[in-house]
This record gives structure tokens, C-alpha cells and sequence, in this order.
């Protein structure tokens, strides 16, 4: 049953790529919908294995951290160092997709090297913003708090659509951004529930935590 919740935020993630993949296909063409499945498989093998694998260790370090003190220092420490070392990974495929256009026009020819281009450019708001949502998920999971992530996630489902209804007409870079925003009310509402939460101490904690506690 612990599991169920952190399951149900990995696998809504991307539903709303899929969802925004259907937008797409729809509203601008085939030629364009092969490009952002392209450009969604390269964000997906080269930025989110690179990041979301590390991530996997918050749950451990963090829920260590919290069985040695409750009070809640100790484990957002760890959740806090853990999000700085994803999101400094994070910087490598972010700055990579800037300039990969000319290798996806040689590999892939043009347009359809031109419209995956077109999706990595914005996507590090997406890769940062996933990454949040998977490190707070993470350490809700370790406190043994994961269904304080399911509001987020549901809201996150709900928005992904409406926003993609009205950004994906422009263009494969708004599609990006439209799943993007969608992603990002998620993390907000999973934040602003944890802090909420009774139980839920390592959010309340200040940033950074003072080393000398």
C-alpha cells in the first residue's frame, strides 16, 4: 500500500506525456508527431536516466536520516544535498539539448531532426521540474507519507489536457511547455500539502539546513 501512491506519481508523469503526445498528433501532423516522440525518447534516455537513477538513493539516505532522528534535521539534509546533486546532473543534458539540432538533422534528416530539436530546447523546465517531483516523492515515501503526493498528481493529470488544448496549436516548443506547466502545478501542490502536514517534518525544515545542527 506504501508504494501505491509513489507508483501512481511515476506513472501519471507519463500519462501526461502521452497525453500531450496525442495533442500533437492532432493538432499539428504526423511529421511533427514523430519528431516530439523523438525528441521525448532522447530526453527521456539522455536527461531522465541520467538524473532520476541517483534519485533512487534519497529514499534510502533519507529514510536512514529520519530513523536516526526525528526531528527531522538529519533526513533534509540528505533530501536537500540529493536534490542538489540531481539538479547539477541535471545541468549537463540541459545545456546538451541546446545544441543538438545539427547532430538530429544529420542522424535524423530534416524536419524530423528539426522538430525533436525543437522539443529539447525547452524541456530542461521539464527535466528540473520532474526532477523536483520525483525527489519530494521520494522523501514523502521515506517518511512513510506517500499519499501526501496524490492530490498534486491527480490535479497535475487534470491540467495537462486543458493546457495542452490551448498551447499545443503553436508548436511543438509550447506542447513542451504546456506539459511542463502541467508538472509544475504538481510539484507546487505536493509541496504545499507537505508543509501542511501534520507529520511531514523535512519540508518544514528551513534551506538550507544549518550543517552545525
Amino acid at each position: 500500500a506504501q508504494a501505491l501512491p509513489t507508483t501512481a506519481v511515476y506513472v501519471l508523469i507519463f500519462l501526461n506525456q502521452t497525453v500531450t503526445l496525442m495533442f500533437v498528433g492532432q493538432m499539428l501532423g504526423t511529421e511533427q508527431l514523430a519528431g516530439y516522440a523523438l525528441g521525448n525518447s532522447i530526453f527521456n534516455v539522455v536527461g531522465l536516466t541520467l538524473t532520476l537513477g541517483i534519485a533512487s538513493a534519497i529514499t534510502t539516505l533519507v529514510s536512514q536520516a529520519y530513523g536516526r532522528n526525528r526531528d527531522g534535521n538529519d533526513a533534509a539534509k540528505e533530501y536537500q544535498k540529493g536534490l542538489y546533486i540531481i539538479l547539477g546532473l541535471g545541468v549537463i543534458p540541459s545545456i546538451a539539448f541546446q545544441f543538438m539540432e545539427p547532430l538530429l538533422v544529420h542522424m535524423f534528416g530534416d524536419p524530423l531532426g528539426v522538430y525533436a530539436a525543437q522539443f529539447l530546447r525547452p524541456s530542461p523546465i521539464q527535466l528540473v521540474v520532474i526532477i523536483a517531483n520525483v525527489a519530494m516523492t521520494r522523501a514523502l515515501q521515506a517518511q512513510r507519507l506517500p499519499q501526501v503526493s496524490i492530490r498534486g498528481t491527480i490535479l497535475s493529470t487534470i491540467a495537462c489536457p486543458i493546457l495542452c488544448a490551448f498551447l499545443a496549436p503553436y508548436g511543438i516548443e509550447y506542447a513542451v511547455i504546456a506539459v511542463s506547466l502541467s508538472l509544475l502545478l504538481q510539484a507546487l501542490v505536493i509541496r504545499h500539502d507537505g508543509m501542511n502536514h501534520p507529520k511531514c517534518i523535512i519540508f518544514n525544515c528551513k534551506w538550507p539546513v544549518d550543517e552545525n545542527i
